[in-house]
């Protein structure tokens, strides 16, 4: 067992007719869908979710919230959920086949959780993460802030938008930072499967190279004069930071890459 979930504290939504309103504006959740909740705690978003969607997966770790969660569930009269007390981390989601999810996550396990779900292999549909605002703007890199490794990997999957920000007062208890609703919605293939793995190695050697410029780690995998071919046909700015450079710009340049370079399996 994980013991990472153990004395997780969370900010649980408290209008639950908020959360309806959210789901039947902002999302493509519907009848014949398989929902995940992740932390799920009383039902705050079970619930309403269970309404909606074809089934709903609650996963909460709490064992006292757990007991409160099914005496909700059974008093809405729901026959659409299954109750899952489990470090969610320590969940196989390669047995779901195709979900979505809308989850109100431990702020502290964003990031393990994120690299779960969408930089693992069975990627859901679409996401919906509670985030803390900066914390969403790091994952959704520009133009919210620069690139990473892990935001650039995550948009060659998925397009990102920052749909609702939330009030403290919706929370109980109310959180230090503002938090915000971020969609992700799984997006056609940029590459071929087989190219995508060669994507994620190129991005990682240069952003694992940790020069300060463009040009610097640009020249840890190509030469002189290939650097000045890719600046002409590109257009680029060499003298930017790695992390300055847009999704799009990283497809151009892996994509001469491939012409340049001998990149292979």
């Amino acid at each position: 067992m994980n013991n990472t979930m153990l004395s997780i504290s969370q900010n649980f939504i408290k209008d639950k007719k908020l959360i309806s309103t959210i789901i039947k504006n902002s999302t493509d959740i519907g009848a014949n869908d398989l929902v995940l909740d992740i932390g799920a705690g009383k039902g705050g978003l079970t619930i309403p979710l269970a309404l909606v969607a074809a089934k709903v997966m609650a996963v909460e770790f709490d064992l006292k919230l757990v007991g409160i969660l099914q005496r909700n569930i059974t008093e809405a009269n729901l026959t659409n959920v299954s109750v899952i007390n489990a470090d969610f981390l320590d969940l196989d989601l390669n047995r779901l086949g195709s979900y979505k999810v809308f989850a109100n996550i431990p702020f502290s396990l964003s990031a393990d959780i994120i690299r779960k779900l969408l930089l693992g292999y069975n990627k859901p549909l679409s996401c919906y993460l509670f985030l803390e605002k900066n914390t969403a703007y790091r994952f959704m890199g520009l133009p919210q802030s620069d690139e990473s490794l892990i935001s650039l990997m995550i948009k060659l999957n998925f397009h990102m938008k920052l749909i609702h920000q939330f009030h403290p007062y919706d929370f109980q208890p109310m959180p230090k930072a503002d938090v915000v609703l971020v969609r992700f919605v799984k997006k056609e293939e940029v590459f071929p499967p087989d190219q995508q793995l060669l994507f994620q190695t190129f991005m990682e050697q240069i952003f694992l190279s940790r020069k300060h410029d463009l040009k610097g780690a640009l020249l840890t995998i190509f030469t002189y004069k290939q650097l000045q071919r890719i600046k002409k046909d590109l257009g680029l700015n060499i003298r930017i930071r790695p992390s300055q450079l847009s999704f799009d710009d990283w497809v151009k340049i892996f994509s001469v890459a491939q012409k340049l370079l001998p990149i292979s399996n």
